[in-house]
């Protein structure tokens, strides 16, 4: 196999996140849950210098990965447009996420706050519902 060859496999590969590290690793099967390097370490096999190459990549995606999501969101800023949410999380239901993840239900956990934010930062984003006035 010449290297065009070994690329074409390669691309018809999908992408996993891997169960033990988090990172995005390139599945040949549905039923891979860890990456390669993870999968050796559970095994307890010898990591090689190839290994260490696919850490090194996997580190670098995940970089690039940080960087992208820090320029969308500064061109998000910049924009003065704020992002719609995504479709399943609108009115009442946005409200109950709101609710169940509020701080004061987490012992005021910054993790809880910083979520509550951006959902509230969500909720702001949405078009305001009219209100029929009784009459």
């Amino acid at each position: 196999m010449d290297r065009d060859e070994h690329v074409t496999e390669v691309r018809s590969w999908g992408e996993g996140t891997c169960q033990d590290c988090g990172l995005p690793f390139p599945r040949r099967h549905h039923y891979e849950r860890r990456c390669p390097f993870c999968y050796k370490l559970d095994k307890s096999y010898n990591v090689l210098w190839g290994d260490q190459a696919f850490l090194w990549a996997q580190e670098q995606v995940l970089a690039l990965q940080l960087e992208l999501r820090d320029t969308q969101k500064k061109l998000e800023e910049a924009s003065g447009k704020p992002k719609p949410p995504p479709s399943g999380l609108k009115g009442d239901l946005l409200r109950q996420v709101i609710a169940l993840c509020h701080p004061d239900k987490h012992g005021n956990s910054e993790r809880a706050t910083k979520v509550t934010q951006a959902l509230l930062k969500l909720r702001v984003a949405q078009p305001k519902k009219k209100r029929r006035r009784k009459t």
